[in-house]
């Protein structure tokens, strides 16, 4: 961990804190992120059940009891302006797998609309900061330099969504815009593919994609 505090409470996961860090890193990414895109728009009934996921990238800090001292809270206090209350049924574990993938031709599914440039070699640039940032952040292990490829995109199906958030804690509105569907790439993909893959957990920017094999 080597100078990045570790934190004791909810507050100090959301916004961890490196006071000696090294150049770039004054401000670390959070150690987790959020999938409940499934959930936009939806309302539900009082008994009605709903799940979310939640990536955990730092696995020594207590990162899921925090969550879950969290959620019990919302069974008292509720979420919202109108302060529904929600109880914790469950939990469930799962870990990251590799699918070895071996292929010249690739395709990513922006599920969540996300702002980003379709340049294959800005693209996998990006990630890899994003991905760097937490392994030096939260494992101590900074990731090697990103090696070129040579990848094309060969097809962009993609369209813009605009967006805005409303945070009832700050009173501002967001723009949470940016593209959703299907990029494909094509060329010697061998070195990209393990960021792709561990992309889909970490996400690019705000965003969440899924790789689907052409």
């Amino acid at each position: 961990m080597a100078g990045l505090l570790l934190p004791a409470s909810a507050g100090e996961i959301l916004n961890p804190i490196w006071r000696s860090a090294p150049s770039g890193f004054a401000t670390p990414p959070k150690p987790f992120v959020f999938r409940a895109h499934h959930l936009d728009g939806l309302r539900f009934q009082p008994g009605a059940g709903l799940h979310f996921d939640i990536h955990d990238f730092a696995p020594r800090l207590p990162i899921r009891d925090s969550f879950e001292s969290a959620m019990k809270r919302l069974e008292i206090e509720g979420l919202g302006p109108g302060r529904g209350k929600l109880r914790l049924l469950s939990t469930e574990t799962d870990s990251f797998r590799s699918a070895a993938v071996e292929t010249s031709k690739i395709g990513l599914n922006f599920i969540t609309p996300t702002e980003i440039e379709t340049a294959f070699d800005i693209l996998i640039a990006r990630l890899h900061d994003r991905i760097n940032a937490l392994s030096t952040c939260y494992q101590n292990n900074p990731l090697p330099p990103l090696d070129r490829v040579k990848v094309r995109l060969v097809r962009d199906e993609t369209r813009h969504i605009e967006r805005q958030r409303f945070s009832t804690r700050t009173g501002q509105t967001y723009e949470t815009g940016g593209v959703v569907g299907m990029l494909t790439y094509e060329g010697s993909l061998a070195a990209a593919i393990p960021y792709l893959e561990v992309g889909q957990w970490t996400g690019i920017g705000d965003g969440h994609y899924e790789i689907a094999i052409q």
